[in-house]
């Protein structure tokens, strides 16, 4: 194992020390006026006498394994497969650019880049549907006033477990601790029992907490709602056009207990698939379990004891608060779109060169993935409802997206973003004296595009050039 870097002294300090041995101080007074042990003080001073510099000198030490470019490459796999090892980049490295380096330059090069290997989240998977429900759930609800969540009533079912957690548990410990009584999860035989229960709240406080001691059917849910439901909202003092929520689960939409629902003319949230993010009695339930944990129960009796003190205990402003993040949680849910859309619009010049632009429609995209040819494939479906098609005597405009280009490279003539030319012709405008033999007055902007160039060229010729290179990258990408 290699020593450890002991600290540096500043560039200060070692001013400091400089200055006194210019001044004609020997290495005994310097010690005596700073407190530096003089070995430090002479090789301060010999490193001054020899390279006249008193910081740490650029461009000693072993040189990087990796130029910009293969950085560039590691983090293009990365972001391409986020599953990807670090082994299976370093044979795709040495199959492709013929370059050999080890693992630990590769995770390296991604902890730069801001990469690091964590255990991947778990969340509900959302297909296209869902996601397109999910969309129209937050547009519908979003214009709805604070006021109406406060006569929402929110449920669903939760299990709690009276030993340790079905998840992971992480703790802080040295290597040596491993089975501190600490740093332990503490289990017995078959979990130690659990506990499933049905409760409601609303803005105003919790409702009952039923605890379900067999199998959850259609039958079952609607023996709890007929016996708990209506009580919950007489206690709770909610309007006469309260809103109920709960949601998707077969159970839940089995005909006994939509006939029932429907026979008591309750008023249901139309509530999208796979969206308990959107449900803040899932945050209810996490607070429940945490103070639970404090109680420590010891048998399946203590524990439905202790959930019921914590829920009947938990307070207005907890329950406030989280209804109040309602708005919040829809706009995200619009925020992250749910779906993404291809705009397509038509332009035509005619013989009297007059451009006539036709917007085609802005649609959602409904293929599972966004590759080349499922783009073509897309575009050409979309168009073939117009009677359209792409052939070679046509354009087609669009990003330069490598999968935009890939996707337009046959029977089509791409053009690049029109963009990108007009910065060009501006930027040829703004660093040339004479454009059609006329000359161009910016005279302001052409000495900003010459300082900035010079300033570029300079970089490029430092040895600073790597350095800098690797910063403005992992600036660009952040």
């Amino acid at each position: 194992m290699a020593p450890r870097k002991k600290n540096e002294y500043t560039n200060d300090l070692r001013k400091l020390v400089v200055n006194h041995f210019l001044n004609g101080d020997s290495e005994r007074d310097i010690v005596q006026k700073t407190f530096i042990p003089r070995t430090s003080i002479h090789y301060i001073i010999a490193k001054y006498k020899s390279t006249k510099c008193i910081g740490n000198i650029i461009g000693k030490g072993r040189k990087r394994k990796t130029t910009a470019h293969v950085d560039r490459c590691i983090r293009r796999k990365i972001k391409t497969n986020r599953r990807i090892s670090s082994s299976t980049v370093k044979a795709e490295l040495q199959s492709e650019l013929n370059i050999t380096i080890s693992e630990s330059t590769i995770k390296r090069r991604a902890h730069e880049a801001g990469f690091y290997g964590r255990v991947a989240r778990k969340k509900p998977y959302i297909n296209r549907l869902n996601r397109t429900k999910r969309l129209e759930y937050a547009r519908t609800y979003r214009e709805k006033p604070l006021g109406f969540w406060n006569d929402v009533i929110w449920s669903d079912e939760s299990k709690f477990n009276l030993f340790g957690s079905d998840g992971k548990v992480m703790v802080w410990r040295t290597p040596k601790e491993e089975f501190n009584i600490q740093c332990t999860v503490p289990t017995v035989k078959h979990g130690g029992g659990s506990v499933m229960c049905w409760g409601c709240f609303s803005s105003s406080g919790v409702g009952n907490l039923v605890f379900i001691d067999e199998n959850m059917t259609g039958e079952v849910y609607r023996d709890i709602l007929d016996n708990n439901l209506l009580q919950s909202v007489k206690n709770l003092k909610l309007n006469k056009d309260w809103v109920f929520q709960h949601d998707n689960d077969p159970k839940h939409r089995a005909a006994i207990v939509t006939n029932w629902l429907n026979r008591k003319q309750v008023e249901r949230l139309k509530w999208p698939s796979c969206s308990p993010d959107m449900n803040p009695i899932e945050h209810l339930w996490d607070e429940v379990e945490r103070r639970m944990k404090k109680e420590q129960p010891k048998s399946k009796k203590e524990l439905k004891e202790a959930l019921l003190r914590v829920w009947n205990g938990i307070e207005q402003p907890v329950l406030k608060k989280l209804v109040d993040s309602i708005p919040n949680r829809l706009h995200e849910a619009i925020k992250m779109k749910g779906i993404s859309f291809c705009g397509i619009a038509l332009s035509h010049l005619n013989e009297e060169l007059q451009l006539h632009v036709f917007v085609l429609g802005c649609f959602p995209y409904d293929h599972d993935n966004q590759t080349a040819n499922q783009i073509r494939q897309f575009v050409d479906c979309k168009l073939m409802e117009f009677n359209l098609s792409l052939d070679n005597n046509k354009f087609v405009v669009s990003d330069d997206a490598n999968k935009m280009k890939s996707a337009f490279k046959d029977s089509c003539i791409r053009i690049g973003c029109s963009i990108h030319y007009v910065n060009k012709q501006l930027e040829y405008c703004f660093t040339i004296d004479i454009v059609d033999k006329a000359p161009v007055k910016c005279d302001i902007v052409q000495q900003m595009f010459f300082h900035v160039r010079k300033i570029v060229s300079h970089i490029r010729r430092t040895h600073k050039q790597t350095e800098l290179s690797r910063k403005l990258q992992s600036y660009s990408d952040t």
